[in-house]
Order: structure tokens, then sequence, then C-alpha cells
């Protein structure tokens, strides 16, 4: 595997294992310890310490072209998830070489309670039947220090061309995903329907999704291999994170991200959004003028001619 470089998407290391407003363009070195909140305050230094050791010796089939160069890039396009980052990339062991002690196996996520002097979980589940509950502070603390500027160099690449040429596709179905909940699907209604499918027998997370969210985000689909993440993976991570109330916290940073390495696209996203809901008000608004002109409906007072009164 050859070494190489990345951008650690901090919207996952907030996650901690499962992607999400402050001043645009802001880097984290702007903040004081104060402004930042709870937890440990990083810098270039040590951004480019971990973000380095993140790409050493990743699982080489998460990306395009199994990790073979793209360019002058050190790996094709990142096409695994959550999972794939936290775990097959080692974000723990990251954190671990960055503070120079030993993770105690490959499951270990406790480097990353020590790099930000925060607690991963909530309530962690290690039963297929739940999820894990994640920590909204820890969340809050990534965006507001593991958000690299884009011109910061990490061996030979600065930031922005990381983000460009290999983490585009997982952020912007991190964004579009999140978008088709609270719009189209309806975040709460999925979430109940969820947390009931969970409770059957014989639940299986990964094909409930598939086969209700199969037609959605077409533009990101692809194949199912145990490492590529599916758009209806992305739609399960929202859905889950709607559940422990850290969905917030992770579109907050996400939205920040966005502003700092996609302004264009983000841009033309919010757009077509609004775009949407403009035609689904003016639809409503045409569909309650028809309903009300049905028989049985009440109908509209007729006017009736007023005559001057003489005084």
């Amino acid at each position: 595997m050859r070494r190489g470089s990345t951008l650690l998407p901090m919207v996952v290391l907030g996650a901690a294992a499962a992607a999400l407003l402050i001043t645009v363009g802001v880097g984290p070195r702007a903040f004081t310890k104060a402004q930042r909140g709870p937890g440990r305050a990083l810098g270039d230094a040590d951004l480019v310490s971990i973000y380095t050791a993140w790409m050493a010796s990743p699982y080489e089939h998460m990306f395009e072209g199994a990790g073979q160069p793209a360019g002058n890039l050190p790996y094709g396009v990142f096409m695994g998830g959550i999972g794939g980052i936290m775990r097959y990339g080692g974000v723990a062991e990251a954190a671990a070489k960055h503070l120079k002690i030993k993770q105690r196996g490959f499951y270990d996520l406790s480097p990353v309670e020590k790099l930000s002097k925060l607690a991963i979980y909530k309530r962690r589940s290690t039963t297929l039947k739940d999820f894990s509950r994640y920590n909204a502070t820890l969340i809050r603390w990534g965006h507001q220090n593991l958000i690299p500027a884009p011109g910061l160099k990490i061996g030979g690449n600065s930031c922005q061309q990381l983000y460009d040429g290999i983490f585009a596709r997982f952020f912007r179905l991190m964004t579009e995903s999140y978008l088709l909940l609270r719009g189209d699907k309806k975040l709460r209604k999925e979430q109940r329907a969820y947390l009931r499918a969970m409770k059957r027998r014989g639940f299986d997370g990964i094909n409930y999704l598939q086969r209700r969210y199969a037609g959605d985000l077409r533009d990101y689909s692809t194949s199912r291999n145990g490492t590529n993440f599916t758009p209806p993976m992305a739609v399960g991570f929202w859905i889950r994170r709607s559940v422990d109330k850290t969905d917030t916290e992770l579109w907050t940073g996400l939205q920040k991200l966005m502003r700092q390495y996609d302004l264009t696209w983000w841009s033309a996203l919010q757009q077509r959004v609004r775009g949407k809901s403009k035609s689904k008000s003016k639809s409503k608004s045409k569909s309650k003028g028809k309903s009300k002109s049905k028989d049985g409906a009440k109908q509209p007072r007729p006017r009736t001619r007023r005559t001057k009164r003489r005084e």
C-alpha cells in the first residue's frame, strides 16, 4: 500500500463509529479554548499529524481503483462509509499514533476519547438488535476542531485537493441523504418505521434500508460488496442519529464543511431544494382550492348589493 495523506472527515470522528453554523470560512485555529467548548483544542500541527497517519495503510478496497493513485492524489474516490473511516481507515489508530499511545486492538476507540478528552458514547450497544447512542458534545468538538483550512497542505496536497478528488462523493451523499429525510421522506415518520421494524424477529438493518430506499439518490448508487457505502446506508445513518438526537449537531458540522469546501455545489443544491419546496406549496394551494369547490363543501357567501342609506 502506497503511503499517502488525506482530509480526515471530522463529522465521522464526531460520530465516533457509525458523517454533519459557525462563521463561514473560519478554520479551527481562529477559536480560543473557551469558544471551542469542552475537549482538547487542536491546531494545524495536530491535524497534519492525525490526517497523515490516517492514510498510512487504509483498506485499499474502500477506494475506487482498489487504492491505486489517481493523478497526483494518493487514492481514487472514497467509496466507503462511516465504518470505513473509523475502523478500516483507522481514526482510532491515527489518534493513537499522534498521542504516542497503544491501541488495544482493532475495535478499541479509546484513543479518540483520549484525543478529545470526551466520551464517545452516551450508551454503547454491542448487539445487532440495537445501536449505540453517541455523545453530541464530542460531535460539537469535532466540527470545532477537526475541519482543517482548505489550503492546509497534507503530504504535498492541499485539503481542498484531497476533498475534491477523494472525499466529495461521501460528503455530498451525506448531505443529500439528510435533506431527503427532512423533505420527501419526513424524518420522524421514517424514524418510527425503523424502530418498529427493529422489533421484528430476524430484523436485518441493511436489507430493510435497501428495500425501503432502493430508488432514492440514484446519482450515488453503487454495488453492495461489503465495503461500498450506498444511499440506503447513508439514510440509515441519519435515522439512527435522529434517535440519539445527534443529527442536529452533525448537520451543523456538515453545513460548515460544505460551505468551506464545496460552496458552488452546496449553493446549487440549496436552490434546487427551495425550488421543490415552492412547487409543493403551490400544488397544495391548488388542491385546497379544488377541494373547496366540491359538492357538499362550504361555498363562499354571495355578495349582496348595498344601497346607500338616505340621510
